[in-house]
């Protein structure tokens, strides 16, 4: 008897959505936490990794075939989903745990290697999912890769959004707790003698209680003070005493420091500014490499008459400034 006779379509679907837009936002999540820890180019190294791990994950299926096939498929899949759900947030973890930097050193070989190790693992267990929902299910093929893409493609458009609202290592939890729903989906797939037996299992391998823990876990992260985030940004440690504002989007990360008065760096600064002038302004950063200063401006022409465009202005021939 075939074992995946009378899986509900519904769940199983949902289940198939849910995890491909999840992994989509962990990729792209991946592609913005190196370009802020390393370097823009690695987002390049991220998808690499993304696309080994999807890789290594189908050839697991095909090498493991007759194991698997002998195994329940909602069960399979929501078990593998919900290690993808849990290994998500732990990579990035553990990645924001090393030494990211680039010299040519054995050091950075064996660094660079674990640090594909441990990204490369939430997509090995994606990978199976995917894997075993294309080539397993009794449901038509083109119907589950469409539901596939429609999720990934979402899942794209998703990470705008969430980076809006939460930093980029919550969003990795949301990521990982949008897996777990998957994995709660594939559950709810089986039926009959299957879905007894996944009740029966004990309370960490059930994708419920696992999921509300991650959510859990999005919440700590958003809402307290001591939350995940990296050690170290292009080499150097950053000091959170000294940071006043710090918000993600899907394009940067915009941190700025304690407000200090100092004398303005200026390109090309006007003859006019006075030698020695100190001014109230912030320090800012934008994915911790490219600097710049934000001037103090309270509204009047005064406050901002020695570093801007003003005193540039009143030093100009009046030619210019009728421009």
């Amino acid at each position: 008897m075939d074992s995946n006779d009378g899986l509900r379509k519904g769940p199983f679907l949902w289940g198939v959505f849910l995890i491909t837009f999840s992994l989509l936002i962990f990729q792209i999540l991946q592609t913005r936490i190196l370009s802020v820890v390393a370097w823009y180019y690695l987002a390049f190294f991220a998808i690499s990794v993304a696309m080994l791990g999807m890789t290594v994950g189908a050839v697991w299926v095909y090498l493991w075939r007759e194991r698997l096939q002998s195994a329940p498929l909602p069960e399979t899949l929501s078990s593998f989903a919900l290690m993808a759900a849990v290994a998500m947030p732990a990579s990035v973890i553990f990645q924001f745990c090393m030494v990211n930097s680039v010299a040519l050193s054995a050091t950075t070989l064996v660094a660079w290697t674990l640090l594909l190790g441990v990204m490369a693992v939430p997509y090995i267990f994606s990978g199976v999912v995917v894997s075993l929902a294309l080539t397993r299910s009794p449901f038509p093929t083109g119907q589950v890769y469409g539901v596939d893409l429609t999720g990934a493609a979402l899942g794209c458009v998703a990470v705008i959004g969430l980076l809006n609202l939460v930093d980029a290592p919550t969003a990795v939890m949301v990521a990982g707790a949008i897996s777990g729903l998957s994995a709660v989906a594939f559950a709810a797939s089986a039926q009959g003698v299957e879905r007894e037996r996944l009740q029966a299992k004990t309370w960490w391998k059930r994708p419920g209680p696992v999921t509300v823990g991650l959510l859990l876990l999005v919440l700590f992260n958003a809402l307290s003070p001591a939350r995940f985030r990296p050690l170290l940004v292009k080499d150097d440690a950053e000091v959170s005493l000294t940071k006043v504002f710090e918000k993600w989007n899907s394009y940067s990360r915009i941190r700025a420091e304690q407000p200090l008065v100092a004398n303005p760096p200026l390109w090309g600064p006007s003859p006019n500014v006075p030698l020695g002038l100190q001014v109230p302004a912030v320090r800012m950063s934008i994915d911790g490499a490219a600097g710049t200063t934000m001037f103090h401006y309270d509204g009047t022409r005064q406050s901002i008459s020695n570093t801007t465009w003003l005193a540039w202005l009143t030093g100009c021939p009046a030619s210019i400034r009728r421009r």
